[in-house]
């Protein structure tokens, strides 16, 4: 979290008048959601597998650890005059206990991006673009599409970049194979020796498979 709650971000006044979401990957395997209304100094904590029931101890660990975190980054900012104390806040949970859980293993991502809007909905008080009844595979089925077409527009390709060295393929001069499977590309010159021998044996008429591919 650290990372993500860059110095810069806090640098003025400005970054408080506006609510501020922050994705946790938990474990490495589990997107959770936290939200902070710096205006009403309000905390939310939403784990897509228990938003119902919520999981007040550890919402209460995470509201003080990330609220010292800011303080300690704009203690050292001069131009912020907004006052953070942690008594003033208090934990919302509640008011967003009708979101729907989560039913599946692998949703998380999408249940939080769609905590993220309909937070932003009520905050607001906007229509819902999504109604809250829908089933859960009603509102992955709406989300998916969307977050696919604005991570491919937001996104560099990297089909015309090697994997290895990330360096354009455009260059005439430097040969490069596509992996099979993947259909990412490599620069023969930066495979590594296993993968070079194996690209030499490998006929035209077959697939060339990078390493990884090949050790599935």
């Amino acid at each position: 979290m650290r990372r993500s709650l860059s110095k810069q971000v806090f640098a003025n006044d400005q970054f408080f008048k506006a609510p501020l979401f922050i994705p946790l990957h938990y474990r490495t395997n589990h997107y959770t959601l936290m939200f902070l209304n710096f205006q009403k100094r309000e905390f939310v904590y939403l784990d897509p597998f228990s938003v119902k029931t919520g999981n007040i101890i550890k919402t209460k660990i995470l509201m003080k650890n990330t609220l010292q975190l800011i303080k300690k980054i704009i203690s050292k900012k001069s131009e912020v005059t907004y006052e953070l104390k942690l008594q003033d806040w208090k934990i919302c949970n509640e008011k967003y206990t009708h979101l729907p859980d989560q039913k599946d293993s692998y949703n998380c991502g999408v249940y939080v991006i769609y905590y993220a809007r309909r937070i932003i909905e009520i905050v607001k008080g906007l229509p819902s673009g999504f109604d809250v009844m829908d089933t859960d595979s009603e509102i992955c089925e709406k989300l998916r599409p969307i977050l696919f077409e604005k991570v491919l527009e937001l996104s560099d390709s990297i089909h015309d970049r090697c994997i290895f060295c990330w360096s354009s393929n455009e260059s005439n001069n430097i040969v490069y194979v596509e992996c099979g499977r993947c259909r990412n590309w490599i620069h023969v010159s930066c495979l590594p020796k296993p993968c070079k021998e194996r690209y030499n044996k490998t006929k035209k008429s077959e697939a060339f498979l990078c390493g990884l591919c090949f050790k599935k």
